[in-house]
């Protein structure tokens, strides 16, 4: 799952569904709209949550920074 391809993969798969089924309940009056813009979008901003979570995890795992000075 910390592939950027399976979220990207996921994300996608995900949007399209989402946009599929507002397509298929066109016939019914619920204001929706279609479009790939969405699902481009909705990729994209999954992309960069993966993007931004995992160089969060990485300073958090990464060892504290000294300034080079040692306390007594």
């Amino acid at each position: 799952y910390g592939s950027p391809v399976f979220v990207l993969v996921a994300a996608s798969l995900l949007s399209v569904s989402i946009e599929a089924i507002q397509y298929a309940e066109r016939s019914v009056p619920i204001g929706r709209t279609v479009d790939i813009d969405d699902v481009l979008w909705n990729t994209l901003g999954a992309y960069i949550g993966f993007a931004i979570l995992r160089m969060w995890r990485k300073r958090r795992a990464a060892p504290p920074r000294t300034n080079g000075e040692e306390s007594v």
